[in-house]
């Protein structure tokens, strides 16, 4: 049986950055389930976001944020494989202002 849960790496934007508009992007891999969107789910700041993309050739998902205020925010991505194998990766980045 597969017991691997699916991966979730390269998470960006990460750290300080001046964007207020970034782009939220992983790579959102499973050994043995071709995920696809319905499978992995996003939040930003604790808010379910259903407008992102996901590529199935690369792995990539990608959410081009709306504007966001200064201060930091939380990014949550989970993904479920056709097991029902669960991943979840959490991280945050901070938007700084223009000095």
């Amino acid at each position: 049986p597969d017991t691997r849960r699916p991966t979730i790496t390269q998470n960006r934007p990460t750290g300080e950055i001046r964007d207020r508009t970034p782009r939220i992007t992983a790579t959102v891999r499973d050994e043995t389930t071709n995920l696809a969107k319905p499978n992995i789910r996003l939040f930003v700041d604790g808010r379910r976001k259903t407008t992102f993309s996901y590529d199935r050739s690369t792995d990539r998902l990608a959410f081009d944020s709306p504007t966001l205020s200064f201060g930091r925010h939380t990014v949550k991505v989970e993904a479920t494989d056709e097991a029902g194998n669960k991943a979840t990766k959490t991280w945050s980045f901070k938007v700084i202002r223009r000095s």
